[in-house]
């Protein structure tokens, strides 16, 4: 299952630049006027003294009348144009910022404004070259460079974010918005240490701030380490317990913890709150597809695509929504169709994952190599490599990248398993129960692992090992359909056919289209007849 990371930055780039273009809006420390004349310097100050008890129609008016006195008067132009951008009229407000430019190159807050508009209009470059050419007078301002990192970001220019970053930190070490992008960063390059060491301090700076413990929590997820982000989620919950989506992320969290019962009461809780937020709709959405209930998944993912079609982990889920439903074509259509407008490192490997179960072997190698030339150690794409590289039997090519991908994400026990059952299925056993019970110590609650660390004991021939251990599983996550089944082929084979019947029919009431439920219902049929 994808997780929230892009969400998380997209919201940045817009909070950070809302609240920039209104500091800029708002200076208190204004360029001087042009050597205004003394009419159209009363028509200015009259313009502020409007702007400031909110009477901005009388400001405009105001504004105008003393460029009209002064064509030149360069403050009064920036104030008017700031009036039209608290509009939302750009046409207005751009060509006024590119006229104060022309008569002053060094008046350094209409590149500023400029670039806000470029921004927002989807012109990273452009937006990237007006505040590098205000930094030139003024190197010094800590919202542009922070502004400049988050338009490197969304160009997938992420070193040079980082250093956009690191710029505005180290001019103010406490200015939380490059803080947390920052952070943003690290884990888009897919440095795992480096940025949890960024979040864990940011909620250690910020500590009165619950959106950093939301934000480090969201990391977390996205790391799999599911329960420092229910830890977290509580924490921010604790500081503030009205907000509807520390509610829905919370449920998330639940779900990949196998608790879905505390799942539903939290998304409960969330639209008690507040139903209408996206959030609610896609982690909803992703909960029922952990679930397994796919209809349900698709009415929310739907809901938040209605909401906010760009989001990456909402086409991603989506996309795998209509692969279960055996609509590869409106997945893939789904997909080139989000890519085309945006470089995606969740879409491609959502879209690589179905190429690798499609055998288009080359399409899968070709998204892959894309994620991986920008972030060599993002570990989804490590790791559906090693499963690129498996399905072309390169099984020591595999092994190496499922061996990166532990290296890249501690808490990723899909890796340590495939790169065990690889040896199980070469007949190294014991390399393999090696690999899957040091797996467990560092991730106690994946199923998964008790699953296969089971198999491996019934064939090294310890049976008894194998029970305990499965049934150690069943503890971690009592719906865990494959548990159910080797359990049932180990009482078949040990002639307890009643208990086989038992496992193999929970098997099939908790997943009865699974990997497994046709040779479980053969089975229960054979010894249902005898």
């Amino acid at each position: 299952m994808f997780k929230k990371t892009v969400f998380i930055l997209l919201l940045s780039f817009f909070v950070s630049l809302q609240i920039t273009g209104s500091i800029f809006a708002k200076q208190e420390k204004e360029p001087r006027p042009n050597t205004p004349n003394k009419r159209s310097m009363n028509f200015y100050q009259k313009g502020c003294a409007f702007e400031n008890i909110g009477a901005l129609a009388q400001a405009e008016d105001a504004y105008k009348k003393a460029i009209e006195a002064e064509p030149k008067f360069n403050a009064a132009i920036f104030r008017l144009a700031c009036l039209y951008d608290i509009k939302g009229d750009y046409k207005q407000s751009k060509p006024l910022y590119e006229r104060i430019l022309q008569n002053n190159k060094g008046f350094y807050f209409a590149y500023n404004n400029l670039a806000i508009i470029e921004f927002s209009s989807g012109n990273e470059q452009q937006a990237i070259n007006h505040w590098k050419e205000s930094l030139k007078y003024d190197p010094s301002q800590i919202e542009v460079y922070n502004n400049l990192g988050l338009a490197y970001l969304r160009a997938e220019e992420l070193e040079e974010a980082l250093k956009c970053f690191d710029a505005a930190l180290k001019i103010k070490p406490s200015y939380m918005g490059a803080a947390n992008n920052r952070a943003f960063t690290l884990q888009k390059l897919a440095l795992y240490k480096e940025a949890n060491s960024q979040f864990d301090k940011n909620t250690k700076l910020f500590s009165y701030e619950p959106l950093v413990f939301y934000n480090y929590a969201n990391f977390c997820l996205t790391y799999h380490n599911y329960p420092r982000a229910k830890e977290l989620l509580n924490l921010a919950i604790k500081f503030r317990n009205n907000v509807s989506t520390f509610y829905s992320a919370l449920a998330v969290v639940d779900a990949n913890l196998g608790d879905f019962d505390e799942a539903m009461q939290n998304l409960a809780k969330a639209t008690e709150l507040d139903s209408k937020p996206f959030e609610y709709n896609r982690d909803s959405a992703i909960v029922y597809q952990k679930k397994g209930d796919i209809q349900q998944a698709l009415l929310f993912y739907n809901k938040a695509m209605e909401v906010n079609p760009r989001d990456s982990l909402t086409v991603a889920g989506l996309g795998e929504i209509y692969i279960i439903l055996k609509s590869p074509e409106k997945a893939l259509e789904l997909w080139q169709t989000h890519l085309s407008s945006k470089e995606d490192f969740l879409v491609r490997n959502a879209r690589a994952k179905y190429y690798i179960s499609s055998a288009n072997y080359s399409a899968a190698r070709s998204d892959l190599a894309y994620v991986l030339g920008k972030a060599p150690h993002e570990f989804n794409s490590l790791y559906l490599m090693g499963n690129l590289c498996s399905a072309e039997k390169n099984y020591s090519q595999a092994i190496s990248y499922y061996e990166k991908t532990a290296e890249s994400c501690p808490y990723f026990a899909e890796a340590a398993n495939s790169a065990a059952m690889i040896y199980c299925e070469q007949g190294d056993l014991r390399k393999a129960s090696e690999i899957i019970s040091k797996s467990i110590e560092s991730v106690p609650s994946y199923a998964d692992s008790y699953s296969n660390l089971g198999v491996v004991y019934s064939k090294l021939g310890n049976d008894t090992m194998a029970v305990t251990t499965w049934m150690q599983g069943l503890t971690v996550n009592g719906s865990y359909a494959p548990i159910y089944y080797h359990l049932g082929v180990n009482s078949e084979k040990a002639g307890h056919t009643d208990d086989a019947v038992r496992y193999y029919q929970t098997y099939v009431r908790f997943d009865p289209d699974g990997k497994y439920a046709g040779d479980v219902r053969n089975r229960m049929r054979r010894l249902l007849e005898h």
